[in-house]
């Protein structure tokens, strides 16, 4: 059904297989990768042979077009095939058309560090001021592949960024760039395009406080991704105006009459700034306490400040977590996958930081545990399981498995300590799974039940 002649058809079998192979997993994918494979090659080659404007060309790129969600899906359950259609992409045989950079978007969304290898490539293909906005695209997606905004390919591709973002004049390309850029932690990239584009330009009180607040929000994660834990005392006043923005916006909205769109919402906004305020709170709680535990090498007596709060920073860590989750029960169902993906991961890495505290502060919680910690880490107990492919989500594998697992009493409480406050920046500096809901206004419908007893 992939190379029916009838486009209906195609996108149809696409987006069946893209639910089936998403939800399904490896195993239900694996046996019908070669032959999607050799679909989507078939495309390109036929594609690679038309000529630039003629007719024959349209249903290709109308097909290939189409094939986007399975390649991303496919991308993410096989690296073997990314690599491939990666490298069939770019071939110097290929003739530098769209669907080369549309299809290497969804690999870049699903395998970044695939397409990184491969971007002098696309730089080389592309020859049209209108393919740029999706290399742009591709390049901010690249951004996945590096843990740090430090490293040295990272500085190379901002240069790259600001060089191609001077063509980009449409604001709604603009716009949908800085989302893009938001979603893959470019904040840098979001926070530019916002305060020199779109701020300017916009048309209402609602935009601009909108725009305000997420220019705010990005330059607070910009800080924090360049100096990790230090740079949380320069972060905080940015993201709580970030907040107060959201908050004026919110009560703009709820009056009758005051905006052109009556279902208009930010309570997803809030609740989110409001998850991502407390959890830099913890984490300067959390770098205090390490610190005195760092310099006295003693774990705190019974009933001390320090030994309650040591106890207080684990559950508030897990219930951090909890609000994760349920934000995601409550908005993810009218979110887009991608959103709900980014709460599940954000959920998991309160869960790591609240294990990883009560593997520090073991001397706290050793004994008689609460009632509160026995139901958080209670067998069978079903946390949310984040993006693993993500950055964070491999950075927090690494470090459970190769500091947590040996962390216990009969180590030293200054080594504990130390192990801790070394783990806090690296997950501070490494890429936020930030939602894409943030920049969507959408009110949760609302349901009437009316029970009849029936006597």
């Amino acid at each position: 059904l992939l190379n029916h002649p009838d486009i209906r058809i195609v996108k149809a079998a696409s987006s069946l297989l893209s639910l089936a192979f998403a939800y399904g997993g490896k195993d239900d994918a694996t046996p019908d990768i070669g032959g999607i494979y050799a679909a989507i090659k078939g495309c390109l080659q036929e594609e690679g042979s038309s000529v630039e404007t003629g007719p024959a060309i349209v249903p290709c790129i109308k097909r290939i077009n189409a094939l986007q969600g399975v390649v991303s899906v496919l991308s993410r359950h096989s690296t073997d095939f990314a690599d491939m259609l990666m490298s069939q992409l770019v071939k110097s045989d290929s003739s530098p058309r769209e669907p080369i950079l549309c299809t290497a978007l969804s690999i870049s969304q699903s395998r970044p560090r695939v397409v990184a290898k491969h971007l002098v490539d696309l730089f080389r293909v592309v020859k049209k001021p209108s393919q740029v906005e999706q290399l742009i695209a591709v390049c901010l997606s690249c951004r996945l592949a590096n843990y740090f905004s430090s490293e040295e390919p990272m500085l190379e591709l901002q240069q790259r960024v600001g060089s191609l973002m001077e063509s980009v004049k449409d604001p709604w390309v603009l716009f949908q760039l800085s989302r893009h850029a938001f979603c893959t932690s470019n904040f840098a990239v979001a926070e530019e395009i916002v305060s020199t584009h779109l701020l300017k330009g916009a048309t209402s009180e609602q935009s601009h406080l909108f725009y305000v607040s997420v220019m705010l929000t990005a330059r607070a994660e910009r800080v924090i991704s360049e100096k990790g834990a230090l740079g949380i005392a320069q972060a905080l006043p940015s993201i709580e105006a970030a907040k107060s923005h959201l908050r004026s916006l919110q009560s703009l909205t709820s009056e009758s009459g005051c905006t052109p769109l009556p279902s208009s919402d930010f309570s997803f906004q809030l609740e989110t700034v409001t998850c991502r305020i407390d959890f830099l709170r913890l984490c300067v709680v959390l770098r205090g306490l390490c610190g005195e535990m760092r310099l006295v090498n003693t774990g705190p007596p019974r009933g001390t400040r320090a030994r309650l709060h040591q106890r207080n920073v684990i559950h508030c860590f897990y219930l951090l977590a909890s609000r994760y989750a349920s934000t995601y029960r409550r908005y993810g169902l009218f979110r887009c996958q991608q959103t709900r993906t980014s709460l599940r991961t954000l959920s998991a890495l309160c869960l790591f930081m609240a294990r990883a505290s009560a593997k520090t502060f073991v001397d706290s919680t050793h004994g008689k545990k609460s009632r509160l910690y026995e139901f958080h880490e209670a067998e069978g107990a079903m946390w949310p399981e984040g993006d693993a492919s993500h950055p964070i989500t491999r950075i927090i594998s690494k470090l459970s498995e190769s500091v947590l697992s040996s962390m216990d009493e009969t180590v030293e409480p200054s080594i504990r300590a130390a192990a801790m406050m070394e783990m806090l920046d690296p997950v501070l500096r490494c890429p936020l799974p930030s939602p894409r809901g943030f920049f969507t206004s959408q009110k949760l419908p609302y349901v009437e039940l009316r029970v009849h007893a029936d006597p």
